[in-house]
């Protein structure tokens, strides 16, 4: 792993933990923190409903407090809101916290569409799996399409299948099952290592429905790269960007046990294994206790990874039911040792990777026999985030054990606060992958953020209903009953009915059931009946109404004599519809006293309700003013599908607002204009008035969807806003607004800079120079690094320090000048700017350190003879026997002569307290002695000396 900083606290010293309690009446939410040694101020607590894009200043909140609090009484029952605090008071505490909350918030009925793509390898091997997968799927409230593809698949030919399902049948998410293609892209390298960057795995890509990706570009042909997979050249099927190009329309999981050959089990049997703990897991047959665990052996080191785990769990298992456990020298791998004994439904484990393992954590090869006691996983390390590789670390938490899901958490970290109030986990892999600037967070909107696991998964989990039965009688009675959930807190029950031409559930009951049995009239044909327990849930983050899984029951109708003739009809039957609701009504023929009808509603406009009764009323959902177009409304008789008739109406609505701007939170530089444009298309006929509230901006010129904006004043926070009102003719809608704030220009007063007026030797390591900002400035100001006046050509860009280079000597200037970012959008295109203050000066002295003087020629010596004493010229001369380290001695150095061969003695001389590199001083001792050697068997006479 590449760092690209380090700090001195830990991450749960750098981390804001905060857990929510709440009451009903009256209606507050309590947050609750857990004081650090960083924290020493106020917390700043921004706010907004969960369903906005962005948050506005709420409080200050103190710190001084043993157990601090704060209490939001501005709230109503019902409704989630989200939280975000930041701790401003200690500039190396800049980890924010962030919770959902919400007062006993209303169960999620219904939660959308998946299109379940399935790898057509295991239709037949995994058909009961898949099959149970599915009703899993529609028991938790999804309406499941499916679609078995083949692995020589290509990815464009996916993407295009994928749209048609999105535009024809409006799904939200996409669960893929085993190899279905990977698509690839980018040239990046996000855990920093040269040796990998290219090209990595990139399924959300499959949700950017109308994202443009390119294949032209040669990103990376060098042949340095470990995996061939990273090679990224134009034309080979890989794509070019880095960030997603679109909005992220899906939300998406894969389980994939391809190429894991480590694995003694096949990949059918692994994903067998899944399907069998995921159904285990959804139907509480299994439990695990709701705390979190973390094991960081990057502790103190890097960017505070771990972080990511303390700032999640706190807020989905409480700020005082983390486990962590530093092990930065670790290589016993506790992660594997303590969850193999000690269950953790939260688990968050980071360690220098490998694409099999993480240092400290465990390997591939480990977890072929392990069994982790954990349901959702966060890891973080080198190389094992590119997840499409073999026996990769990240997928084979998933083959063993109780994982079912796991991510590659710390760049980005992963925002999963939204699962303390019920939410799947997709929910938040979906926000995190679309990047709309609402987090404090690095590198979110990048392509290579992917689930591995079951995107629908949920954190609370509760047991359901049993015994399940029905009875039927005369009339197309059916009464249905049950054994009540044994679970706490049940509120009542729920029921479902689908038929078989359907794979929507409809709910029969008006009012929660509140007893073990229910009765209905139910038309003839086959229906299929689910049943959900409700229940009261209580979490570190609030309480809401939580479904369990569904149970079913079916029934088969004889269906009765087919009818002649059907007619639909409805109040605005080919007019326009303006803010009304649609009254509409079906009539089968030939009714009689015995025959049951009924009648099924199509529609071609994504954001009408279907209904399904003999009359009913069609309500328009669309969330954005002026919704445009027809909407096909067909009429089909159960009784004899072949009679439908359709109708058309025509629709605009005058009550629906111009919609959310594209980015709902502007930086403005003072005195500077900036656009602010809205995300919607320019729609004919459709005219925007501009206005403003508040004293701090005003509007230089507008025109259809545009306005442009400037600041008067700098630095105000709640106060200042752009509002626009759509309207077409005589229909006026309602408006929108946007938080502008105001960024000045820094001044001398803003910072200052430290670490110049220093003196260094050349070569030496120097002390780095520092900026200090402000403390409110932290995540929303940079530094700009020179070495002229002129400002041109930026040594460095960001980062609070920069060490002076002491390779040459003299003296030496450093100019840095800050600036706050301001950002805003035009339609799909997001920009910054900078509002750049003046710059300060730092300088240092760079000293020379010239090397002595030593005698021109070598010495040489015989074996064991006495030599003389080694001479330099030079002040404050040390003498050294090794050309680094060792002890120096100021006294005359002598070589040794009782080895043959060439020795080194060094010396150095000290000028301006600058000691020089060593001199090397060469002295060669002869093989022959000073004493005669007799060479037999000469005689005598014939003797050699060293002279």
């Amino acid at each position: 792993m590449i760092f690209y900083s380090s700090f001195a606290q830990t991450p749960f010293q750098r981390s804001i933990l905060v857990d929510a309690t709440v009451s009903d009446s009256p209606a507050s939410i309590t947050l609750n923190f857990r004081k650090t040694t960083s924290t020493t101020g106020t917390y700043t607590i921004r706010r907004k409903l969960k369903t906005e894009k962005n948050f506005t200043f709420l409080a200050n909140a103190s710190s001084s407090a043993a157990n601090p609090t704060f209490t939001d009484n501005t709230v109503t029952a019902g409704i989630e809101y989200e939280y975000a605090i930041f701790d401003f008071s200690n500039p190396t505490s800049q980890i924010p916290a962030y919770i959902c909350s919400g007062i006993k918030v209303p169960a999620k009925e219904v939660k959308g569409k998946v299109l379940l793509l399935v790898d057509n390898t295991f239709t037949t091997s995994l058909a009961p799996e898949i099959t149970r997968f599915i009703a899993d799927l529609e028991g938790d409230g999804w309406g499941v399409l499916r679609r078995d593809i083949a692995r020589t698949a290509s990815v464009n030919s996916i993407r295009a299948m994928v749209k048609e399902v999105y535009e024809s049948d409006y799904i939200n998410a996409l669960q893929i099952i085993g190899h279905v293609a990977v698509p690839y892209t980018g040239g990046m390298n996000p855990d920093g290592h040269p040796d990998h960057y290219g090209a990595w795995p990139a399924d959300g890509i499959y949700g950017d429905i109308y994202g443009t990706y390119t294949d032209v570009q040669n990103i990376n042909s060098a042949s340095t790269l470990l995996d061939e997979r990273n090679r990224n050249i134009a034309g080979d099927g890989k794509f070019d960007q880095t960030n997603f190009s679109g909005e992220i329309k899906l939300q998406i999981g894969r389980v994939d046990f391809f190429n894991m050959p480590l694995f003694p089990q096949s990949e059918t049997q692994l994903l067998r294994n899944y399907f069998n703990k995921n159904h285990d897991y959804r139907h509480k047959v299994f439990s695990l206790p709701n705390r979190g665990f973390i094991d960081d052996d990057f502790n103190g080191r890097s960017e505070s990874f771990a972080s990511n785990g303390f700032i999640t769990f706190s807020a989905l298992c409480g700020k005082n039911n983390i486990t962590s456990n530093y092990a930065p020298d670790n290589t016993s791998n506790e992660y594997k040792v303590i969850l193999q004994n000690t269950p953790y439904l939260w688990t968050y484990g980071a360690g220098g990777g490998w694409f099999t393992g993480a240092w400290g954590l465990s390997s591939t090869n480990e977890l072929v026999n392990s069994n982790i006691q954990s349901v959702f996983s966060m890891y973080f390390g080198s190389y094992f985030g590119d997840w499409d590789s073999p026996n990769n670390f990240l997928r084979a938490a998933l083959a063993q054990g109780k994982v079912l899901t796991n991510v590659w958490a710390g760049r980005p970290f992963w925002m999963l606060h939204f699962m303390g109030m019920g939410e799947n986990i997709a929910y938040s892999a979906r926000l995190l992958q679309e990047n709309n600037h609402n987090y404090q967070n690095n590198q979110s909107g990048e392509t290579y953020i992917g689930l591995m696991g079951d995107l629908s998964l949920k954190a609370q989990i509760v047991f359901p209903a049993s015994n399940f039965t029905l009875t039927t009688s005369a009339g197309n009675n059916v009464t249905l009953n049950w054994t009540a959930s044994n679970d706490v807190s049940i509120t009542g029950y729920n029921i479902y009915k689908k038929s078989d031409d359907s794979y929507i559930y409809q709910k029969l009951n008006t009012s929660l059931i509140t007893t073990t049995t229910f009765s209905a009239t139910i038309p003839s044909g086959n229906h299929t009946f689910m049943l959900r327990a409700e229940k009261e849930e209580i979490s570190p983050s609030g309480n809401f109404f939580n479904l369990s899984q569904g149970v079913f029951a079916t029934l088969n109708f004889p269906v009765s004599s087919a009818p002649a003739s059907m007619s639909v009809s409805a109040s605005k039957m080919t007019s326009t519809v303006s803010g009304e609701v649609i009254s509409m009504s079906a009539q089968v023929l030939p009714i009689t006293a015995s025959q049951n009808t009924q009648w099924s509603v199509e529609l071609s406009h994504p954001n009408l309700a279907n209904i399904n009764t003999l009359t009913g009323s069609l309500t328009y959902l669309h969330p954005y003013f002026m919704p445009y177009g027809y909407a096909t409304v067909t009429g089909t008789s159960i009784q004899n599908p072949s009679l439908k008739q359709t109708i058309v109406i025509s629709l605009t609505d005058c009550n629906k607002s111009a919609g959310d701007f594209s980015n709902n939170f502007t930086y403005v530089c003072e005195n500077k204009e900036c656009d602010v444009a809205l995300a919607l298309p320019t729609l004919a006929g459709i005219n925007y008035a501009w206005s403003v509230t508040g004293s701090k901006i005003t509007i230089v010129s507008s025109n259809s969807n545009t306005a442009i904006i400037k600041s008067t004043a700098s630095n105000f926070f709640d106060n200042s806003y752009i509002n626009v009102t759509p309207s077409l003719g005589a229909c006026v809608g309602l408006p929108s607004t946007k938080f502008i704030q105001g960024f000045a220009y820094p001044v001398d007063a803003d910072f200052s800079v430290t670490g110049g007026g220093l003196t260094f030797c050349q070569n030496a390591t120097t002390t780095s120079i520092r900026v200090s900002f402000p403390p409110s400035w932290f995540g929303q100001g940079n530094s700009q690094w020179f070495l002229n006046s002129t400002l041109t050509s930026s040594i460095k860009e960001g980062g609070v320090s920069y060490f002076p280079i002491s390779t040459s000597t003299g003296v030496q200037e450093y100019f840095v000048r800050l600036s706050r970012t301001a950002s805003y959008e035009y339609p799909k295109l997001y920009k910054q700017e900078h509002c750049y203050g003046n710059f300060k000066t730092a300088t240092v002295t760079v000293l020379s350190s010239p090397l002595p003087t030593a005698p021109s020629a070598s010495k040489t010596y015989c074996l064991n003879l006495v030599p003389d004493v080694l001479t330099a010229l030079g002040t404050n001369l040390k003498w050294y026997n090794s050309a680094s380290g060792g002890t120096s001695s100021v006294a005359n150095s002598f070589p040794v002569t009782t080895l043959a061969g060439v020795q080194y003695n060094y010396v150095t001389q000290s000028q301006n307290v600058c000691e020089s590199p060593r001199l090397a001083i060469a002295t060669s001792v002869t093989g022959l002695s000073s004493t005669p050697v007799l060479d037999p068997p000469v005689p005598q006479s014939k003797i050699y000396y060293c002279t």
